[in-house]
C-alpha cells in the first residue's frame, strides 16, 4: 500500500531535487490510486449511503450556476448553521472542507519561532501544515485508549505556543473525551494562543446523541476557542467539500480577514443547505452506521485484533497481520493500512452498509481461517 512508512527519512528529496521537507516521514499521498466500482471502500471514512432525492434535485438545480464563481454565495449556509447551532452569522466560516480550515489556521499562527500543540498519531493535517510553516511541533501521544490526553497536551504548551489543536473524536484512532473534560486545557491555555477543537465526527457521537453541543459550549468562556466541523462524514458530502468552523464573532472576524478563508463550490454551498433540512434523514442513518459499528467492533475483537473504542464511523484495529490490508486491497476491499497513519501494526476499518461489512467479514474470515466473522454476519440484526 501507498503510504507513509514510519522510520524513512524524507528530509533528503527522494526526487534528486534540492527540495528539503522538515518532517522526516514519507507523506501518504493518493497519487497512483484507482478505484474502480468493483473495490468495496473502508478507507476514507465517508458514508455508504447515497444522498437522498431532496438533496440530489438541490445539486442538480445548483450544477447549472456553475459557470459563476461562488462569490456572495455563502450567506445562505452560514445563515442556516447559525439558526441550527444557535449562534450569531458572525461567528460562523464556511470553508472548501475542514482540511482546508485548519491547514489555514495552522499556517496563520505557525511560525519558525513559534509552537503548534498536537495530538499524535492524529489528523493528519496537522503536522502536515506544521512542517510546511516550519514551525516548532510540539506532538503529544495518545492515551491508551486512543483519546487525545488533555494533561499532557496543557503540559506541552509553553510561551512560545501560539496554536493547540485537539481531535475530539480522534481519527484515526476514533476516541472521545468528555466535553467537559476540555476545560481544564482552556484554563492552562498560555497567552495569546488559540484552542483549535477538531469535530468532524461530533454527530456520530453519544453526546450528539443525547442533545449536546459539544464545544460549542466553550465559544463564550473568554478564552480563543474555534471549532471545526464538516459536512463530509455525518452529512455524506465528502464530494463536495464543505467544511466550517465556529468561534466567538471576534475571533471568527479576525481568522476569516487574516486567513482569506474561502473557495467552497456553488455545488457544494446549496448541498449543504439543503443537507442541513435532512438531518433527521442523516440522524437515522448514523444510528444504523452505529449499530453496524458495534456489530464490526465485536467481530475484530473476537479475531483478536485489537478495536479501540470508538465514537465515530470508523474503528482502529490495534493488531492485524502485517500484510492484511494489503490482501485485502487485492481482493477489492480497501482499508487504510496503519502506517499510512503513522501506526504500524494495525488498521481503520470504515463502517459500511450492512450488506458491505458482511462481505469484509468474509474475507477477513477467508484470510484469517478463524470463525468468529462468520458468527457476526450470521448475528447481524434482520434489516
Amino acid at each position: 500500500m501507498a503510504g507513509s512508512l514510519p522510520g524513512e527519512d524524507a528530509r533528503e528529496s527522494p526526487s534528486g531535487t534540492a527540495l528539503r521537507w522538515a518532517d522526516p516521514r514519507t507523506p501518504f499521498t493518493w497519487r497512483g490510486w484507482s478505484f474502480g466500482a468493483d473495490v468495496l471502500r473502508f478507507g476514507g471514512n465517508e458514508s455508504p449511503y447515497p444522498p437522498p432525492r431532496e438533496l440530489l434535485d438541490a445539486i442538480t438545480s445548483a450544477a447549472g450556476r456553475v459557470n459563476r464563481y461562488p462569490f456572495g454565495m455563502e450567506t445562505a449556509l452560514v445563515g442556516a448553521l447559525s439558526a441550527d447551532l444557535r449562534c450569531e452569522t458572525a461567528q460562523v466560516m464556511i470553508s472548501p472542507g475542514t482540511s482546508a480550515l485548519v491547514e489555514a489556521v495552522i499556517k496563520g499562527l505557525g511560525a519558525a519561532d513559534r509552537e503548534v500543540v498536537y495530538p499524535d498519531s492524529s489528523y493528519p493535517a496537522y503536522r502536515g501544515a506544521v512542517s510546511a510553516v516550519r514551525a516548532q511541533g510540539r506532538p503529544v501521544p495518545l492515551r491508551p485508549d486512543g483519546t487525545c490526553d488533555i494533561d499532557g497536551i496543557a503540559a506541552a504548551c509553553t510561551d512560545r505556543t501560539s496554536l493547540v489543536v485537539v481531535c475530539n473524536p480522534n481519527n484515526p484512532t476514533g476516541g472521545m473525551v468528555p466535553t467537559i473534560d476540555l476545560r481544564p486545557l482552556i484554563d492552562r491555555l498560555p497567552a495569546g494562543a488559540l484552542l483549535m477543537i477538531d469535530e468532524a465526527y461530533w454527530e456520530f457521537t453519544d453526546e450528539y446523541a443525547g442533545g449536546g453541543r459539544g464545544a460549542l459550549d466553550y465559544l463564550d468562556c473568554g478564552r480563543p476557542v474555534l471549532v471545526t466541523r464538516t459536512f463530509s462524514k455525518f452529512y455524506g458530502l465528502a464530494g463536495l467539500r464543505v467544511g466550517y468552523g465556529v468561534a466567538s464573532a471576534d475571533i471568527a472576524g479576525e481568522l476569516h480577514a487574516r486567513l482569506r478563508l474561502g473557495g467552497s463550490n456553488i455545488v457544494g454551498l446549496v448541498a449543504a443547505e439543503a443537507a442541513l433540512g435532512l438531518t433527521d434523514v442523516f440522524a437515522e442513518r448514523a444510528e444504523r452506521i452505529k449499530a453496524e459499528r458495534g456489530r464490526l467492533s465485536q467481530a475484530f475483537g473476537e479475531l483478536g485484533f485489537g478495536p479501540l473504542p470508538t465514537q465515530t464511523n470508523f474503528i482502529f484495529c490495534r493488531r492485524t497481520d502485517a500484510d492484511l490490508a494489503a490482501k485485502l486491497m487485492a481482493a477489492g476491499y480497501w482499508v487504510r493500512d496503519g502506517r499510512s497513519l503513522q501506526m504500524p501494526g494495525g488498521m481503520r476499518v470504515t463502517v459500511g452498509s450492512p450488506d458491505e461489512n458482511d462481505k469484509l467479514l468474509a474475507a477477513i474470515q477467508a484470510m484469517t481461517a478463524l470463525g468468529p466473522a462468520r458468527r457476526a454476519i450470521d448475528d447481524r440484526p434482520e434489516a
